[in-house]
């Protein structure tokens, strides 16, 4: 197996938790229940972690239907961008696709390929049925069993549109597989919960922190409500620290981006850190 080249304290994020996000903060719809472990999973990581990593997979994909699926704009995706320390991962994903779409070039038209792509994303998608297909959004009752991924393949005369499919299973196994000598960190969305405790809970320096903190915050709140003989559902704490600042849903994203940037200093300390003990001698020298 290669061993891929990733910077420290880094971390995959999951372009359907991207999704989730950007479809309730960018006002498509309501939050349901699952919405504030999957804004704490991604707040933990957008502070904590230095670089950003999708697959190519998910790349290509997000590039050809985010227009149809969030045609007002993508503030979470825009938010990750804006740091310039997003890249993409290849070997993850199934390449086999089914050809849903195929597009021929008129000799008598000179549009380049670029330009018959480009309309392809932008008149060939419907919202709805792109919905349907690609976006996957959490619940607490319902396992997603399949994730969709769109690519475009040029052929000689024109170009092919191709589905492929992956249970969320096999696509976060091979995830795992690819980045399994590296100590990458997984963003995932709350129906892989389980897979991110198989695979990735020990990774990473800033979830040891978040772990911590998190403990720390919950014996804290048992003591208030055994105070007061009330109990209710806990907040973690930086989506406390988040909330407490917005006015309404449009401000999560600048506040989000406005913690990572208190938090600098902390992340180029993990940073620092995890590379001292990646480059560390594994073995002892020889006594003298």
């Amino acid at each position: 197996m290669n061993k891929l080249d990733l910077e420290y304290n880094s971390t995959y994020i999951s372009l359907n938790l991207i999704d989730e996000l950007d479809y309730i903060i960018g006002g498509y719809d309501k939050p349901n229940i699952t919405f504030i472990y999957t804004l704490n999973t991604f707040i933990e990581s957008f502070i904590l972690n230095s670089k950003f990593y999708i697959s190519d997979q998910e790349f290509k994909h997000l590039n050809i239907v985010s227009k149809s699926i969030f045609p007002n704009g993508r503030p979470i995706l825009e938010l990750i961008t804006k740091t310039k320390c997003l890249s993409a991962i290849g070997g993850i994903g199934n390449n086999i696709g089914q050809v849903v779409s195929i597009g021929k070039f008129d000799p008598n038209n000179p549009t380049t390929y670029q330009e018959r792509i480009q309309e392809f994303v932008e008149k060939g998608l419907d919202t709805k049925d792109s919905r349907e297909k690609y976006l996957k959004i959490s619940t607490l009752n319902e396992d997603v069993e399949k994730l969709s991924f769109l690519n475009i393949g040029r052929v000689e005369d024109g170009f092919v549109a191709l589905v492929s499919h992956n249970s969320p299973q096999n696509f976060f196994n091979k995830l795992n597989e690819v980045t399994y000598y590296s100590n990458v960190q997984a963003t995932l969305p709350y129906y892989c919960y389980k897979n991110q405790l198989n695979n990735f809970q020990n990774r990473g320096l800033g979830k040891e922190i978040i772990t911590k903190l998190t403990d720390v915050f919950e014996s804290k709140q048992a003591q208030i409500n055994k105070y007061f003989g009330y109990t209710n559902q806990h907040i973690p704490p930086l989506v406390n620290i988040l909330l407490s600042q917005c006015n309404s849903i449009d401000d999560i994203p600048n506040k989000i981006f406005q913690l990572r940037e208190d938090f600098t200093q902390l992340r180029k300390s993990l940073t620092k850190y995890e590379a001292q003990l990646s480059e560390a001698p594994s073995e002892l020298p020889p006594a003298t």
